[in-house]
């Protein structure tokens, strides 16, 4: 808990700007964010400030389509994308509630067609590829236990951007539990330029993970723009 609360401590005078920004501009905000810390309501903010009324989201690592979920405001104001959610369960819930996105059952990795362990935990938000997180969380506390060991295929992110052919990506949201060093390391950052990307900054093997996405995140032209206890925000600058 003492790294989290000093993790957010540390991006607090960001949030504040931001909070600031949003008070002072007096934009048409929704009165109800479905993201764990307001993630959404910060985007939305964001692209009411460039104009941006309706437009295309990625969602890796969707979870449940509504509760916690970075996307589905946008799905309600008009926007469309794709969501990839690797558990049966949670993907049908995509597919019923949420028509008009592609729904896509699959990890993501850095490459197509391998096939990957995944740890179907209860409750199924930490469910994750990785074996020592499993084991952190189960030495943790005895509400989290393993439900399930599953055998999946991968696509890459490359692969799932594919599926827009061609149009504007306005946004990418990222939850995959410390896997986000290796899933951008062969995403093609010339070819697909998200206007901004949100990547969970929380994972007990993040660390080295989340200083790769910086590294190549500031590589190709991606400036931080805001951050909460869970997620970081980035924004491509770089004509």
């Amino acid at each position: 808990m003492r790294s989290r609360y000093k993790f957010f401590k540390g991006y607090l005078p960001n949030f504040k700007a931001l909070i600031t920004n949003i008070w002072n501009s007096k934009p048409t905000l929704p009165h109800l964010s479905y993201s764990e810390n307001a993630e959404d309501l910060i985007l939305y903010h964001y692209f009411q400030s460039k104009g941006v009324k309706t437009g295309i989201y990625i969602d890796i690592g969707a979870n449940h389509p509504i509760n916690f979920s970075n996307t589905w405001l946008f799905y309600q104001k008009g926007w469309r994308g794709v969501t990839v959610e690797p558990l049966g369960k949670l993907w049908l819930k995509h597919q019923e509630l949420r028509p008009n996105d592609i729904s896509i059952q699959s990890l993501i990795s850095d490459s197509d067609g391998s096939e990957m362990e995944f740890f179907e935990m209860e409750p199924h938000e930490v469910s994750t590829t990785e074996k020592s997180v499993v084991d952190y969380l189960l030495a943790l506390s005895p509400g989290y236990k393993l439900k399930e060991t599953l055998m999946l295929k991968t696509q890459s992110l490359n692969s799932v951007c594919e599926q827009l052919n061609g149009e504007q990506i306005h946004f990418m949201s990222i939850d995959i539990e410390g896997l986000e060093g290796k899933v951008f390391s062969t995403f093609n950052f010339s070819k697909y330029k998200p206007m901004v990307i949100c990547v969970e900054s929380l994972s007990e093997n993040g660390n080295e993970s989340m200083n790769k996405v910086l590294d190549l995140l500031d590589l190709n032209g991606y400036v931080e723009f805001a951050a909460t206890g869970k997620n970081r925000m980035f924004e491509y600058v770089k004509a």
